[in-house]
Formats: C-alpha cells, structure tokens, sequence
C-alpha cells in the first residue's frame, strides 16, 4: 500500500515538473515572440499618448529582465514630431539621445491592459539633452497636487546621472544654457494629459554651467542645484564669474556704476521657482517673495566722488538712495555669510570704510518704499570681522576686530576698537609749522546698549542709551616746539558739542578701568616729559545737541597717579543758552609730588625732591574761559629742584644740570608744608583766563594750578620776579631779590617764627 502510494506521489510530482518547464518554456517564448515586440510597440504608443504626438520614442533594442520586472534599452532617442503642427507651435521643444537606458518594476498588467504606462524606475546613464526655448520662462507652477487617472506616464523614480544639457533658441539656435554633468533624481514621477509633470520631490545637480543673458553674454557657474517638492522650490548655486556681464546687469537692476559687486554662491527657497526667475528677468523684484535667501561671500565696492554741495551727505543716505533703486523684495529669512564692504572715495589713498567677514541673518525683512527707511525686519543678527574707517582728509583710521549686533537687545559689541594715526611720529611732525596734538587710542570691548539701529543708519538719529568702553588707554603727545596757530581757536565743550552733525541724544558714555598718558616736547629739553595715570574713569552723560532749558551735561573723571594716589573731577555743563558756563569741583588724596617728575622735568625744567599732598578739594566756576573759585591744599615738606638745559657738543646730547642755587631761592620763597608748623592753613583761591589756543583740559588744569601756586607761596607775584631776575641772583648781591627777602621785616620775622618752633620741636624731642 505504502508503495503503491509512493509511485503516484512520484508520478504526480514528475508530472508538475513537466508542467513547469512547459510553462517556463511558454513564457520564455511569450516574451521572445509577444512580450518583447509588443512591451515595445505599448512603451512607444504610451509615450506618444502621452505627449499628445508631440513627440517620438525611438531605440534600437529592448532587453527583458523577469526577475526585476525591467527592460534594458540601448540607443534611446526621444525627438519631436515633425509632422505635428502642434509640436510645431509648442514653446519649447526637448530632444534626447541615451546609449543606455533601463526600466525597473513594471507593472506588466497596467502596462498591457491599463491606460497608463506605469514602472517603478527610469534610469538615463549619460545622455545628451537639448532644448529649444522661445519666449522666455513660463512661470506656472510644475509641482501641482497630483491627480488621479488622467495621466499617460506614471514612474516611481527617475534617474539621470552624468548628462549633457544645453539649452537654444528656437528660432535662431542659439545658445542659451548648458551644463557639462547633470545628475537628476525624481520620485513618483507622472505627466498629465497636459504635459504638466507631477512629482512627490526631485533634486537636480549640474556642474560647469553657462548661461546666455544680455545679447549673449556668458555668465558661468561652477555649480547649481534645484530641488524642491509640490509646495517648496529651492535653488542654491556657487562659483559666479559675472565679470563678463557686470555693466549689463548694473543696467537691468537699476544699480549705479560707481557699485560694482561678486558673489561665490546663492541659496533661494520660494513657493515658485519659475516665478521668482521671470519676476528677476523682468525688473519686478518689489512683487518677489521669498522664503529664505542666502548670499554666499558678496563682495560689495562703492567709489564716489564728494561735490562740494555733498561733503555733509552721510553714508547712510547714500546706501537708502541704491537700496530704493534696487526695489528690495520682501524675504523671510535672509543671511549674508563672509561678504566684504568696500567704500573707497575717488581721491583719497584709504577706503572711506572696509568691513570683512560679514555675517548676516535678518528675518521679516519687507521694503518700504514710502518712507525714509528702505526696509524694515523683525529680528536681526550682524556679525563682522575687521572692520577699518578712515573719514576723507582725516589723518586717522579707526580699526576693530569684531563687531557684533543682536536686534533682540537692541545691543552692539565691539572687540578690539583702534584709532590710530596714520603716521608715526617723527613722521607726522614732519614739516608742520604749527603745533597739533597727536593720539592713539585702544580699547578690548566697546558696549552700546539701545543703540536704535535702523534710526541710526537711515534717519541719521544716534540715541544711545549706554556706550561703555572696558579697558581703554589714550595715548596723547604734542610737540611744544612748535608754535600755535593763531588761527585755529580750540572750541569750548559746548561749542564743540554744537558743531558735530547729524540728531544725536546719549544717555550715558562710560570709560572704565582705562589708562592714559599725556607727554610733551619742549624746546632745548633732553627728553620727552610724561604723566601717567591708571585706573582712570570717565563718565559722561546727558550728551544732546538739541537741548531744552534744563538740560545739562555731566563729565565726571577720576585716576590714580601710582602709590595709591586717587584724584576725580566733576563737571556740569548747562547745554542751554549762547554762553560757555561750567561748574567744576574735585579732589586729589595721597599723591607724592615726586610723581610728578617725570613731566615736569623735562617740560618745565622743575622736578619735585620732596613733599607729599595729603589732600586738596577744589571748586571753581568758569563764564566764557574766565575761572573764579577757591580750594584747599594739604601737604608737607614740599622741596623742589630747578634745572637748566645744557648741551654737550662732546657726546651731542643736552642734560638737565641741577641749579642748586637757584632751587635754594626757590625753597626759601614757598611754604614747605600747609598747614604750617604754627598751624596756620593758607587757602588757594583759583583764577584764570583761558587761551583760545589751548583746549579746555589745559585751562581745567592750569586753574586748578593756581590754587596750589597761591597756597605755596603767599605772594604769586614774589615767582615772577624770582623768574624775572632768576639770572642775576647773587649771593654776595646787596640789591638782589635775596636781600631784599631777607631784609623784609614781616618775612624775617616770619622766618625766625618757623626756625623757633621748630628749635622747641628739638628739645621736646631731646628731653622726651
């Protein structure tokens, strides 16, 4: 039974086998006689349905491949029909020759019984394509919301890799684009019965790219690539060479021919592609909208030439007057990455201003052609690298590292602010007749909070909140060798203040933990005299130069001269009214007059031996440059030194020789010390005229001089005649100034006074 059984089992089995290889033998023959010829004959009559005879498919041999569901084509040609008038009529026209071509995964059973040609993936390898264009860029979209069952084609995915591409003019065969590598990819590709491709999302990349724009110029691009989906199109390029078409386009977008600019690369997304090509062409960039757009190193120069009439034009006005003529579109989102700005005046050896590294990314940005300001934005982020300005005939150059703005503080930051002469110097000394001050300032970190940006840029309004400089140090020297201009009248601060240009309102101007130094050169002097000062700090505030009755400007400024030295003035400057008028008080704690040394040396030829100030305060008003006030000045055994220049031709040099006669004189003219040893205190009044030649920090100083002048010695006018008869002081003279101080009876008896009590300080000390 169990044999039996086995054989029909066997006999069944050998039976299907037959069965297969019959059918295996069919299908084979089904596809060499049937399926091959007619897969061909529907592949080109779908193709041809479904360009409405605008086109034919053509290929010399066709490949099955059951396992894949594919076929192999070789030598595939899709050319236009020429008998169809409609193709004849048709806006562009396409043909493409592909040594290779493949198809994967069709659907035999649409393919043969349906309405569509449907596969899963088309794969080109190294075709050539060309297109004939006419009439420009249509700008309706190609990515529609795709529908059913009225299409002919219906691919998965299509493949193009390594094509050639070109683009001509219909009518003239001209050339308009082309590409040497072009790679494409599809996915769920389709074609309405309009022609109209559909697709889910596609991405296409193209090297060594020309375009034909203005009467044929070439414009090249290293690299382009598209990609986008039904409701999002986006296009980034670089490598722009656009030398070749740079008047042109000057032309077409309305921009001046004194700018000229470069671009490395371009990133656009939009809703509409096409639309947004057609709207550059024509000059509508105002209608543009875009989504997000990044400009990839821009590289802007600007040369002009200032008029007379136009020497007070801001930089400003200049950008708002290309920016309206640029008709700026509005842009969600738009980035500037490594772009440089250079503003070079025609005439001048230094660019007016030159930014480097610029980073940008705004959003919300709209124009807004009424108004003054071209554009507004929501938020705005700029970042930039050296940064150098030069105003034209300036003899300085303001330098930084870094700038940084965040429009969500409304705050500025600067790093490394520079403002250097452009000569050292000798060199900048160097055949002046009159005498000018020379500086160089440094600062690490300049803050500016509130800073109102777009009113700074565009209305030329500059309000401030806080302007803090962390750090800095001012480096000041002048040649006194050199006499005044009596031409040049140094202005008053509020003189100054009026005559800067433009709207400006500052809260608050903060220098903090600065130094600074200021040196002179004198004439026959050995050296450069120096005074230094640290931890200085400068406040000023309430700085406006269109102000109400009640505004008035504060200066306030303090710093140490070493040794734990500490000095601060403060000054209040009514802004109102025609009149200069300053209210000043300050004090000075614990400063060694030895200090002072290193400017009075070498600028007075007077240098300090001894004597500490323990403290002084002082308060003064000055009308017009004329000061009156009073102060108090504390300090013991003040001695001082006086020098004389001599030269010695031996080693060509000058020295300061100790007159020690004369420093005798001197000594024995002031009061060593304030009180004095009976207790006595002499208050310092202060006066003083101001030279219109000399700037207000020298008329501050020299008042408050005065004081100490009038403490030291009791009669001011007792030094000028020491300095009038300073030559002929004798010892043996019995006319001399010397004599005649001693034979006063009120500062003999003075005199005798002091050396007294200072005998009985002795003896207490002795008995003690």
């Amino acid at each position: 039974m169990k044999k039996a059984r086995a054989k029909k089992i066997f006999k069944w089995s050998a039976y299907l086998a037959l069965f297969l290889a019959l059918a295996a033998l069919s299908v084979w023959a089904l596809g060499v006689f049937y399926a091959r010829p007619a897969l061909e004959t529907k592949i080109k009559n779908a193709f041809r349905k479904a360009t409405s005879d605008r086109y034919i498919l053509s290929f010399d041999e066709l490949s099955l491949d059951y396992t894949s569901r594919g076929v192999s084509i070789s030598n595939l040609v899709i050319r236009p029909n020429g008998d169809s008038l409609y193709a004849l009529r048709e806006n562009g026209l396409l043909e493409l020759t592909c040594s290779q071509a493949s198809v994967g995964g069709i659907r035999f059973w649409k393919t043969f019984f349906g309405k569509k040609f449907s596969a899963e993936e088309l794969l080109l390898d190294t075709p050539k394509l060309t297109v004939w264009n006419k009439n420009g860029i249509k700008s309706e979209n190609r990515a529609l919301e795709r529908k059913k069952n009225i299409g002919q084609l219906d691919l998965g995915k299509i493949r193009i890799v390594n094509a050639q591409a070109s683009i001509r003019d219909k009518e003239t065969n001209n050339f308009l684009f082309g590409c040497k590598t072009l790679n494409l990819f599809v996915d769920e590709f389709g074609l309405t019965e309009d022609l109209i491709p559909l697709y889910r999302h596609f991405t296409l990349e193209s090297f060594d790219n020309s375009l034909s724009v203005f009467n044929g110029r070439e414009f090249k691009v290293a690299k382009l690539f598209l990609t986008g989906g039904p409701e999002y199109t986006g296009l980034s390029a670089n490598g722009f060479d656009i030398s070749s078409i740079d008047s042109s386009l000057h032309r077409a977008l309305r921009i001046p021919d004194e700018i000229t600019f470069s671009l490395d690369g371009i990133s656009v997304e939009s809703e509409s592609l096409a639309n947004l090509a057609e709207q550059i062409i024509r000059g509508n960039t105002q209608d543009i909208h875009i989504m997000k757009l990044l400009l990839i190193q821009p590289n802007v120069q600007v040369k002009t030439s200032l008029r007379a009439e136009e020497k007070s034009l801001e930089a400003g006005e200049k950008i708002n007057r290309v920016a309206h003529k640029l008709a700026l579109p509005s842009v969600d989102q738009i980035g500037i990455l490594n772009g440089r700005f250079n503003w070079q005046e025609n005439g001048t050896e230094r660019p007016l201003l030159d930014i480097r590294h610029i980073r940008v990314m705004a959003t919300g940005v709209r124009p807004r052609m009424e108004e003054k300001i071209p554009v507004v934005f929501n938020t705005a982020e700029i970042m930039t690298g050296d940064i150098g300005f030069t105003y034209p005939g300036s003899q300085y150059s303001f330098y930084s590292g870094s700038v940084q703005y965040r429009s969500v503080t409304d705050s500025l930051e600067i790093g490394g602010l520079r403002i250097l002469p452009h000569q050292s110097v000798d060199s900048f000394y160097l055949d002046k007749k009159w005498r000018q001050d020379r500086f160089e300032f440094y600062c690490d970190t300049v803050h500016v909070k509130n800073l109102h940006l777009s009113d700074f840029v565009f209305r030329h309004r500059f309000t401030p909140e806080l302007i803090r400089f962390k750090t800095p140090e001012i480096m000041v020297y002048t040649d006194k060798r050199l006499n005044h201009n009596p031409q040049v009248k140094k202005p008053f601060p509020l003189e100054r203040l009026r005559s800067v240009e433009g709207d400006f309102d500052i809260g608050r101007i903060v220098f903090e933990n600065g130094k600074a130094s200021y040196s002179e050169k004198v004439p026959n002097s050995p050296g450069i005299g120096t005074l230094h000062m640290d931890r200085a700090y400068l406040e000023l505030s309430g700085i406006k130069n269109d102000p109400q009755p009640s505004d008035t400007a504060h200066l306030l400024y303090s710093c140490s001269f070493g040794q734990g030295s500490y000095g601060e003035i403060k000054l209040d400057i009514p802004l109102f009214g025609k009149d200069e008028i300053q209210y000043a008080r300050g004090s000075i704690k614990n400063l060694p007059f030895k200090q002072l040394n290193s400017i009075t040396e070498n600028t007075v030829f007077m240098g300090f031996a001894s004597g500490q100030l323990d403290s002084c305060w002082f308060r003064f008003k000055a009308v017009n440059g004329k000061s009156e006030g009073n102060s108090v000045f504390f300090y013991n055994n003040l001695k001082v030194k006086l020098y004389k220049p001599v030269e010695v031709p031996a080693y060509k040099t000058v020295v300061l020789l100790h007159k020690a006669f004369m420093s005798l004189a001197a000594n024995f003219l002031i009061n060593k010390s304030n009180p004095t040893a009976e207790g006595y205190s002499l208050p310092g009044n202060l006066s003083f005229e101001r030279e219109s030649v000399k700037g207000p920090l020298n008329f501050w100083i020299k008042t408050i001089m005065t004081g100490l002048m009038n403490t030291a010695i009791e009669d001011i006018s007792e030094l000028k005649d020491l300095q009038e008869e300073i030559k002929s002081l004798k010892s043996s003279s019995k006319t001399g100034l010397l004599s005649k101080m001693k034979a006063d009876p009120a500062k003999k008896n003075a005199r005798k006074q002091a050396r007294d009590a200072k005998k009985d300080l002795r003896n207490e000390g002795g008995t003690k």
